[in-house]
């Protein structure tokens, strides 16, 4: 009965979603990955060209200002969490994603949640952290909505809200998102992209670029984020990570405009 119901609840499931990586525990199937590839490798390799190319031009100019960063309870609690298990590169990392993806929202006159989009960034590679990766997760997104989930229900952070977050967090390694997903799962994934491999890089004006990497800098990322990638791949060789690894991330973080 059990696992008719988890089949059920996987093939009604949008593909990355919360409640997909759950059924499924992250696994890809073959027609899955097919599917991933179909819809995600076109925009991704068109937004890592234009980015090479430098075709992308700045829309807007924005500074840190522009930015609005909440701070309430929640918020400190998230910082806490992520402070108390990431690396100093992945820290940065999460808050660059959510000054890349909050900006892109903005150029592209977007309304989202800054709360919610924030504890996405702050959460959403969680489970690729020692204390969050291999708990029997077969995708570390899992692993990071798990933690995301069991850390909202320890401050009282609302329900739907967490749930909102798992989504996203668990959307972010589809590598292509479009208007059915949430604007707060778009820009998450938008802003780890664009942290990642350079993906919109050139579409944000140079001293915005210039105060977010002085304020947050990258401290090697490029080399971790790789070997994290790997280590994640090695130990889920069915999940979207591995599959991205096999279609050229790592030659990708290698080649993002980012100096390191």
């Amino acid at each position: 009965m059990n696992n008719n119901k988890e089949t059920t609840m996987h093939n009604a499931a949008p593909l990355g979603s919360y409640l997909w990586t759950r059924s499924s525990n992250g696994r890809l199937s073959l027609k899955e990955k097919q599917a991933l590839i179909r819809r995600a490798l076109l925009p991704s390799m068109t937004h890592f060209l234009t980015t090479m190319l430098h075709l992308d031009q700045p829309k807007v100019d924005l500074t840190l200002q522009n930015i609005e960063v909440p701070d309430n309870r929640f918020i400190r609690e998230a910082i806490r969490e992520l402070e108390g298990c990431a690396t100093p590169a992945l820290i940065g990392h999460s808050w660059r994603t959510y000054y890349w993806g909050a900006a892109l929202g903005q150029i592209e006159q977007l309304g989202f949640d800054p709360e919610s989009l924030l504890i996405g960034c702050l959460f959403h590679d969680l489970g690729l952290t020692d204390a969050h990766a291999g708990q029997n997760c077969g995708c570390f997104t899992l692993a990071s909505a798990q933690a995301a989930k069991t850390w909202s229900q320890n401050v009282n952070y609302p329900a739907e809200k967490a749930d909102a977050v798992a989504d996203m967090i668990c959307l972010h390694m589809n590598a292509h998102l479009d208007e059915h997903d949430s604007v707060e799962s778009r820009l998450l994934q938008q802003g780890a992209a664009c942290d990642v491999i350079g993906a919109r890089f050139y579409q944000l004006n140079k001293t915005y670029r210039q105060d977010v990497l002085s304020h947050y800098p990258r401290q090697g990322f490029n080399q971790q984020f790789s070997q994290l990638i790997a280590q994640e791949a090695a130990r889920n060789p069915h999940s979207r990570a591995a599959l991205l690894k096999q279609l050229g991330l790592p030659v990708m973080i290698r080649l993002n405009p980012f100096n390191e």
